[in-house]
């Protein structure tokens, strides 16, 4: 995902994200549905690391237990949201714009 976030003006920032230019409102809504996906992956982390394993194949007696690739998966899938979440944060209190 490639996030560009871009000074105009002193009044006035610039984020593209995945070719789409966002306004205040729309960076705020990324901030909170981000929010909402790392918590959702920490959560799902936290379920790998009590126990729960995960597998895959089409036969149940050849199944490959993916359990550590899903939670490094999970790890990068949380450093890149957040620091996504960050940057546009960075960005709205560059503008003195509460992120709500």
């Amino acid at each position: 995902m490639t996030v560009k976030v871009k000074r105009v003006n002193q009044n006035r920032i610039e984020v593209e994200m995945s070719g789409s230019k966002l306004n205040v409102d729309g960076i705020r809504s990324v901030i909170e549905t981000f929010s909402r996906s790392i918590e959702t992956f920490r959560h799902e982390k936290q379920i790998y690391q009590d126990g729960q394993r995960s597998y895959v194949g089409s036969d149940p007696s050849n199944l490959e237990d993916v359990t550590d690739k899903r939670v490094a998966n999970l790890d990068g899938l949380i450093a890149e949201y957040s620091g996504i979440v960050a940057e546009m944060k960075q960005a709205l209190a560059s503008l003195s714009v509460p992120p709500k």
